[in-house]
């Protein structure tokens, strides 16, 4: 019996591929968008979105197995309660993100090769469409958890908050809405800025952000800032990148000033939580240094950065991050 057991949990995880893939191929051909208001045919379904019958049939029958779907008769329904996630325009659509992750399965598939070399899988940069995948999975990723970050984030006094490497702006757009004093500036990349102004052109308040194109590297920040956050960015960085980037904040900010570091954290042990553990293997097969990091590990960066004081706060497993004082 033990033996079954034990057998039955690698299965679990090594068969797990097969779920995500029939789930990220339904949200890259559009299904779920096709059957968000009523159900039809796999006929009708291939017709319009010009798929192969047979291949379309095995595929929805895998999403009501799964779920996700359901079937009466021969017509296919996206549950309800699955309408608000994976259809486009839904309140909490995650379908930018499902995209990022159905690239990042190239690179995945190629972790031995990069435990062998050292090098990871991605050679180059993203194509348009995949940097916009992956700066709209952003925007995705933080709309359940961005009120957790900002409930417990003290912006009251406030004026000049800068978001490095902000992506599509969603913290930035968080934080002129909780305070009507507060400027924010959003820094990326000018093919993100592009992106980011697109995304937030719908908003009111996108009056009150301002969209600075640099590389965090090359460019200045400015200065007086009250608050710079670095949102999910270390993990893609070594830790001398890290340091540079410290630096650059301390110099950047007024002398009440803070830095806050968002991220996903290690234990002392590096062992757990799972969510980080995994994301060190994204970085090593995505990026040339990226990895996590322990809680001390980023705390004697911040110090020899020249901050002397940090504080740490857990909210979640999406929402955890070090505020550091000058």
């Amino acid at each position: 019996m033990e033996n079954q057991n034990i057998l039955v949990q690698i299965n679990k995880y090594v068969k797990a591929y097969k779920h995500s893939i029939i789930i990220l191929t339904a949200n890259e051909l559009g299904i779920f968008n096709e059957l968000s208001k009523k159900g039809s045919t796999p006929l009708n379904i291939s017709k319009k979105l010009n798929l192969n019958l047979k291949g379309l049939t095995i595929l929805l029958n895998a999403l009501v197995n799964l779920g996700l779907l359901k079937k009466m008769k021969n017509l296919y329904y996206l549950k309800k309660e699955y309408v608000p996630f994976l259809v486009t325009g839904g309140k909490y659509y995650i379908g930018d993100s499902l995209k990022h992750d159905l690239n990042l399965l190239d690179s995945w598939i190629k972790l031995p090769k990069v435990i062998k070399t050292g090098k990871p899988a991605r050679e180059g940069k993203r194509s348009k469409k995949e940097h916009e995948n992956f700066i709209l999975a952003m925007a995705n990723s933080s709309q359940l958890r961005i009120n957790d970050f900002f409930n417990v984030i003290d912006l009251s006094n406030c004026k000049k908050f800068l978001d490095v490497g902000g992506g599509p702006g969603t913290f930035s757009l968080q934080a002129v809405r909780r305070n009507k004093d507060l400027i924010a500036y959003n820094f990326d990349l000018p093919e993100t800025i592009n992106i980011a102004k697109k995304y937030l052109s719908s908003f009111n308040e996108s009056k009150r952000i301002k969209l600075v194109k640099g590389d965090y590297f090359k460019d200045v920040f400015g200065n007086d800032y009250d608050v710079i956050l670095l949102s999910n960015i270390i993990h893609s960085l070594g830790e001398q990148e890290i340091l540079k980037l410290f630096k650059k904040a301390f110099l950047s900010l007024n002398k009440e000033g803070k830095l806050i570091v968002k991220d996903f954290y290690l234990k002392e042990n590096k062992i757990e939580p799972q969510r980080a553990v995994l994301f060190a293997i994204n970085m090593l097969v995505n990026t040339k240094n990226g990895n996590t990091y322990t809680k001390k590990e980023v705390t004697n960066l911040l110090s020899k950065a020249g901050f002397k004081k940090t504080k740490y706060t857990f909210v979640n497993e999406d929402v955890e991050f070090i505020e550091a004082y000058k």
